[in-house]
């Protein structure tokens, strides 16, 4: 039967488990160094023999005290992992309530509440627009004692994210505003959420800083997120800065593709920039992206049409095999 042990269940207080463990079992080591030694020089008497053999003794005791603590512990946070499945499984069939039948059991097995069994709930409720109780255990969750079972970075995200979806974006900034608040660090997922919000409201710039703190951070970028906030920003014309972020990616390995260039550089000529359109030309080179003659054609058409910049235009038209392309009929 596991009792209720939220006291060490916090990530510090398990951390500081595991750190008086290693104390002790050093402070162990070191004391049975030093009663072999006496016992090799015979220097010190049977009395202090005696003591270092019970003081070792002793710390043997705390030891193993400790570190069945700490394997309860380990075991309370995989059954409530258990449980946590269990309550998602009732979320893709959309049963909420039987899913919250087994978010009540663990607390009649007199298991402590994580943020994971929240937010496992929470997220069926969402999933089943059933948003007034998600917000209920959201409260509920605000008013727990222990780090643990408070909203985490996670529980932001699906909730930010579902009100999102609905276009209910009194909801989201009421969450935003809760989470500036709290002393979370904002995670890659949650930052994702809120650049996709930014766009949503049309807020360029702030999803423009949101974005630069994720990749200067090393934070994981989704994929999906990129494509909506790069051409966004293609066509609301922040021409430099996407450049600038295409710069920084190289640097990091995050592959920007193909399409993500040639949107850049229809973007430039369509608004008159070729200079800017060949830098990112040199830029696609870099990371060993496939130059294609459509790139070549809207930069030579830019030169042309756009600013009657012939002689440019016939240099680039001369250099086309430098890219190991062809002219074609256009």
């Amino acid at each position: 039967t596991f009792q209720n042990r939220q006291s060490i269940f916090s990530k510090k207080s398990r951390k500081n488990l595991e750190n008086q463990i290693a104390l002790k079992e050093q402070q162990n080591k070191q004391l049975l160094l030093q009663l072999n030694s006496n016992s090799i020089s015979n220097s010190n008497s049977n009395s202090n023999s005696n003591l270092n053999t019970n003081l070792i003794n002793s710390l043997d005791s705390e030891i193993v005290i400790k570190k069945r603590a700490l394997l309860q512990d380990n075991k309370i946070i995989n059954f409530l992992k258990q449980f946590s499945i269990r309550i998602e499984a009732f979320g893709e069939i959309s049963q909420p309530d039987k899913a919250l039948q087994v978010f009540k059991k663990v607390g009649q097995l007199n298991l402590p509440y994580n943020s994971y069994i929240y937010n496992s709930l929470i997220n069926v409720f969402l999933k089943t627009k059933r948003f007034d109780e998600a917000d209920q255990f959201f409260e509920q969750m605000q008013k727990q004692f222990y780090e643990e079972s408070q909203p985490n970075e996670q529980t932001y995200a699906i909730l930010i994210d579902a009100h999102l979806n609905e276009n209910n974006f009194t909801k989201v900034v009421h969450y935003i505003e809760k989470l500036q608040k709290s002393k979370l660090i904002i995670d890659s997922t949650l930052c994702n959420t809120l650049i996709k919000f930014y766009l949503k409201v049309n807020n360029i710039e702030q999803a423009i800083e949101t974005f630069e703190w994720l990749m200067n951070d090393n934070q994981t970028i989704s994929m999906t997120n990129f494509d909506t906030f790069f051409n966004t920003i293609i066509n609301a014309q922040y021409f430099e800065k996407a450049i600038s972020i295409v710069r920084n990616l190289i640097e990091i390995n995050f592959f920007v593709k193909g399409f993500h260039y040639r949107n850049l550089i229809n973007g430039l000529c369509c608004y008159q920039n070729p200079y800017l359109a060949l830098e990112v030309l040199k830029l696609a080179q870099k990371s060993s992206i496939t130059i294609d003659i459509a790139m070549l054609n809207e930069i030579i058409d830019c030169f042309v049409n756009k600013l009657q910049q012939y002689d440019q235009a016939f240099e680039l038209y001369s250099n086309l095999s430098q890219y190991q392309l062809k002219p074609n009929e256009n």
